[in-house]
């Protein structure tokens, strides 16, 4: 099966540890003949660097390519934690990473365009690769109806794109305050309708359950 497994950087802010179990359950899930496609986001270390050249008057375009670079920096870590088995380049393009897929069954990335998450970024592979599942770790069990912090929220077990659409509208779109979803994402979803989980990436063998349609997280549904 090919699965697509979105890890949102602030994941992997705690280092060696974070990453060493990411690798460990993707390396299970290849050795069991299936491939992976992995998109890794910024995380808080993106978020210094892009307030810290908000201060300094730099436009949004420019605060999306520091968030970028720092993905791929995420990204070039987790490579090194799957030697022999992850492509070792990181690609830049959807041809580079097309490449990458042609000769591996691992493939890791970070952000591509200004303006656009690393969410939508692995909708997209998803979408090229005609994946089983889109697996998107987030630090927290899913979709909420609010801001999971405030005590009214709930808690979706699914959601439809469309409803989704709507809690995406009410977010704002600045370089670094991405969340769970973006416009570029639900378009791709709605069209392709891909089989996708959003889960809490702290549970443990949580690539492999979700694998396995198991996690608990919420499920977006298209009918």
């Amino acid at each position: 099966m090919r699965f697509v497994v979105k890890i949102g950087g602030h994941l992997l802010d705690e280092g060696e540890a974070s990453f060493s179990k990411y690798a460990t359950q993707i390396k299970s899930l290849v050795e069991a003949g299936h491939r992976i496609a992995v998109v890794v986001g910024g995380g808080n270390q993106a978020r210094r660097w892009i307030e810290l050249l908000r201060t300094l008057g730099s436009n949004e375009a420019a605060l999306d390519e520091i968030g970028i670079m720092v993905s791929r920096l995420n990204a070039y870590v987790l490579i090194q934690c799957l030697p022999q088995l992850a492509y070792p380049l990181i690609p830049t393009t959807m041809q580079e990473f097309d490449s990458g897929w042609v000769n591996s069954n691992v493939v890791v990335m970070g952000g591509l365009t200004p303006g656009q998450s690393t969410t939508a970024v692995a909708a997209i592979l998803a979408e090229r690769v005609n994946a089983d599942r889109l697996i998107i770790l987030t630090n927290v069990d899913g979709v909420y109806t609010e801001n999971p912090a405030i005590s009214s929220s709930e808690f979706l077990p699914q959601v439809h794109i469309d409803e989704l659409a709507k809690i995406v509208s009410q977010k704002p779109a600045f370089a670094g305050t991405y969340d769970l979803v973006d416009d570029v994402l639900i378009k791709v979803l709605r069209r392709s309708k891909i089989p996708t989980i959003i889960t809490n990436g702290r549970h443990e063998n949580i690539i492999i359950e979700a694998a396995l349609f198991k996690a608990r997280g919420t499920t977006i549904i298209y009918e």
